[in-house]
């Protein structure tokens, strides 16, 4: 079985990150898995450390943080007027997190991002 899901900022605004997720399920085995991420800075990146860190695992929470942190080392955000850098890494580990879970079935986090609160500070 193969699964595609894009997730993206879900507000009425430029979005500062998202993630595209394509797996492939062999009864409750990830076989195969890419992923790419996009608005973090003027390249989108093909993530294929966060992939293979699915990869032969059941995309249990662990195996999903792991994916995310691999993700997060792939990629070097830069600040713009989608928000400054931190907020880039913030929003990217939702992204990867929330699309894993929703590729491979079921919204683990079952949150609600529209209500989400974000604190964030701008210097400068």
């Amino acid at each position: 079985t193969v699964i595609k899901t894009f997730h993206r900022w879900p507000f009425g605004v430029q979005s500062p990150a998202a993630a595209a997720v394509i797996l492939t399920k062999d009864g409750g085995t990830c076989t195969s898995a890419s992923i790419a991420l996009t608005n973090l800075s003027d390249t989108p990146i093909w993530s294929q450390t966060a992939g293979a860190a699915l990869v032969g695992t059941d995309c249990s929470p662990a195996a999903i943080k792991a994916a995310v942190a691999a993700g997060l080392d792939d990629i070097d955000p830069s600040e713009d007027n989608r928000g400054p850098v931190a907020f880039k890494y913030h929003a990217a580990r939702m992204m990867i997190s929330r699309a894993i879970s929703s590729a491979w079935g079921g919204h683990r986090e079952n949150k609600d991002m529209t209500k989400m609160k974000v604190n964030l500070t701008v210097e400068g």
